[in-house]
């Protein structure tokens, strides 16, 4: 493959996870894929300051979590 000096940037929406340890960073986050032959895959997202543990099957039930543990 060459480059006809014509480059491409390409910027991409930061991931979920991403964009939930960027906001929130004094908590640990992130997700795990759970699988069963039957059905479809899913994320269990999670995230952990100090004493508490939150988890959450969408990016948006976990901010709401940790928005609520913020406040």
């Amino acid at each position: 493959m060459t480059n006809d000096g014509t480059d491409q940037v390409i910027d991409l929406p930061p991931s979920d996870v991403a964009q939930l340890r960027a906001d929130f960073p004094g908590w640990s986050v992130g997700a795990a894929w759970t699988s069963v032959n039957s059905g479809p895959d899913r994320r269990r997202f999670w995230a952990v300051k100090e004493a508490v543990a939150l988890s959450a099957w969408s990016a948006e039930a976990l901010r709401h979590d940790m928005e609520r543990q913020e406040s």
